[in-house]
């Protein structure tokens, strides 16, 4: 599986420290992420980073490293090497063999979960939610300051990326897998939650939650509640690309109600503890990327912030409740979500 280095845009294949990036660009930051105020860019920190100008500037190249999601906290601590005195050692003296703790964390992860990984990143790969905010922020872009991000364009962008979140479901090979009732159950208990993170995730990644305007069109849209909301979720972003799609996952197979829908409550799975069986393959590959990735500290504190994420996430699922063109798009996608599974079946 192959992505793009979010610093250079050179070919990558996993998240090092935060985001997914090059080998190059990983020993670039390890190598100077405690040096950011020694590093200075003499041409006013404006320099272009790609793969064939990652070399010219060091400054420019370490703070998109950080503004891209790397984080120093992440780095494993280096061992340090002491000078020894020298010593005649007998050329008996037999080698004791070195445990290499990072390859041991490595070998956790069996092929089986390999392969549910990497079709788990093609599943969510056809899901072009990016793209499209991507083209949206360059449309908006374009425009006179005074008409950007106008609450019907904010509406027409939500309503883009809600309607792409089918493909969450309908391209897991483990959701196919599940009977049609199962499944229906399942959209309507989780698509609320699955498509609302989502869109938060790539409205971050396309910058639109940086910007003031933002906020002040959402309190127009939806409630001047929601702001408060937005604001938490931006800050408890899952940075991790692959975290999130893994998150994503472990949101599709929940078997928990929302207490606030008018859900059918008379429905009732016929093979829950399959889609347990489904759900914790999933929950047991998240802890063991991250501790492919990172070392043991960084994801107990990774696996708290989702946690926490999923939490905020769904404190703004309640405050949209009486926003109706919101639900009145969602109860369109869950909709159709269902016909295609049927159409497929």
């Amino acid at each position: 599986m192959v992505f793009e280095c979010k610093i250079c845009h050179a070919p990558a294949q996993i998240s090092y420290y935060g985001c997914i990036a090059c080998a190059p660009c990983k020993i670039f930051f390890r190598r100077n992420a405690k040096k950011q105020n020694e590093l200075h860019c003499p041409f006013d920190n404006n320099c272009e980073i790609n793969v064939n100008t990652r070399h010219t500037c060091s400054a420019c190249r370490l703070k998109k490293c950080v503004d891209s999601g790397m984080e120093i906290e992440r780095i494993r601590a280096s061992y340090s090497v002491t000078s020894k005195s020298k010593a005649v050692v007998p050329k008996t003296t037999a080698k004791l063999q070195v445990v290499n703790l990072l390859d041991a964390d490595r070998s956790n992860i069996n092929a089986d979960q390999w392969t549910l990984l990497s079709n788990l990143l093609s599943c969510y790969d056809e899901y072009s939610g990016l793209i499209i905010g991507r083209n949206f922020m360059t449309e908006q872009n374009k425009m006179p300051v005074k008409i950007r991000f106008k609450p019907s364009s904010i509406i027409h962008l939500f309503q883009l990326l809600l309607a792409d979140g089918q493909l969450l479901y309908t391209k897991n090979r483990d959701f196919l897998a599940l009977s049609t009732e199962d499944r229906s159950i399942l959209i309507e208990n989780t698509l609320i939650y699955t498509t609302a993170s989502s869109v938060n995730f790539i409205n971050s990644q396309i910058g639109i939650m940086d910007l003031a305007i933002f906020y002040e069109t959402m309190g127009v849209i939806s409630n001047p509640g929601s702001i408060t909301i937005m604001k938490r979720i931006a800050s408890h972003m899952i940075s991790d690309n692959v975290v999130m799609k893994l998150c994503l996952a472990i949101m599709s197979f929940s078997t928990l109600r929302p207490t606030f829908c008018s859900t059918d409550s008379s429905k009732q799975f016929s093979s829950i503890n399959a889609i347990l069986k489904i759900q914790d393959s999933y929950i047991e590959l998240a802890w063991r990327y991250l501790i492919y990735t990172y070392k043991l500290e960084w994801t107990v504190r990774c696996f708290s912030d989702m946690i926490r994420f999923l939490f905020i996430i769904n404190e703004g699922v309640v405050q949209t409740k009486e926003v109706e063109w919101y639900h009145e798009t969602l109860d369109s996608v869950t909709q159709q979500t269902k016909e295609c599974l049927t159409v497929s079946d």
